[in-house]
């Protein structure tokens, strides 16, 4: 990615930033190690945004060293750096969520993050009582996916962890929804040390589309699943979410014959979804 003073790479788990202009001054002028493996980068303004995944079972290690209790699956960070100085990247943001990190996208000044985790309760039970057990005393937190984040605020950490939404701003379909719980996470990159807000939906997500003013997120599922039922063939499962002012907005979900190509197979015009199958 090219910036205002050079280009910043990522590869692995080291993010550099270098000079490439004028050609016989080009050098590396610093680099940042963040955690797991990054999966994309966005620049704005002075701030660089790392999106990574952490290895399975991995938990967050953040510079605030606040200790949390987290669940053993894949998780996902966001990293921010302020940029300024090239030469001497300040880390100002660690944020870490559990679950895979889908996709994210920017709108209209807003970053969408896309995660999503498949919630077992009880998974690691050696007795079907013991699983009985955890399922039974388990809280509606244990079924949203898990936010950590570290904020530095005048060189001092602020660190705040729970459920990345509440449970009013996690919807499911009437059908059964499986394991699956995805969220899309919003930040105003206006303040990026700013709240970060988010909703969430029972399902996976596959395929990930956004407009100026709506997110979709959608995934296929074979004809006679536990989310479908035997009845109907529905191939394809599409949820949308309204997007502005900082946030994300559950407002629908469609279940349609036949699957989704990718990401460039749906275009809104007008409140009009147009969707290609095959």
């Amino acid at each position: 990615m090219q910036g205002h003073y050079g280009t910043y790479a990522v590869a692995g788990g080291d993010v550099a930033i270098s000079r490439i202009f004028p050609v016989e001054e080009a050098e590396q002028l610093s680099s940042h190690l963040i955690e797991g493996s990054a999966t994309g980068l966005f620049l704005v303004e002075e701030h660089l945004y790392v999106l990574s995944n952490l290895n399975w079972g991995q938990s967050p290690s953040p510079e605030s060293e606040a200790a949390i209790s987290w669940r053993n699956i894949q998780g996902a960070a966001l990293t921010v750096l302020d940029v300024s100085d090239p030469s001497e990247p300040a880390l100002v943001r660690q944020t870490y969520f559990t679950g895979g990190m889908r996709e994210a996208r920017i709108v209209d000044g807003d970053l969408h993050i896309v995660t999503y985790e498949d919630i077992y309760i009880g998974d690691s039970a050696a007795r079907q009582a013991e699983a009985l057990r955890a399922i039974n005393e388990a809280t509606t937190d244990d079924y949203q996916t898990l936010r950590m984040d570290n904020r530095k605020v005048n060189d001092v950490w602020d660190v705040d962890t729970g459920p990345a939404c509440s449970c009013e701003n996690t919807f499911a379909s009437s059908e059964e929804g499986g394991t699956y719980v995805t969220t899309v996470s919003t930040l105003d990159l206006t303040d990026p040390l700013g709240e970060i807000s988010a909703a969430a939906v029972v399902g996976r997500a596959d395929t990930i589309y956004a407009s100026d003013r709506s997110l979709y997120v959608g995934y296929s599922v074979s004809p006679g699943t536990a989310f479908t039922g035997f009845n109907a063939i529905q191939n394809t499962v599409l949820h949308k979410f309204t997007i502005g002012d900082a946030k994300a907005e559950y407002a629908a979900t469609a279940y349609v014959e036949g699957a989704m190509t990718d990401q460039f197979g749906i275009k809104e015009s007008h409140q009009t979804e147009f969707i290609d199958f095959v």
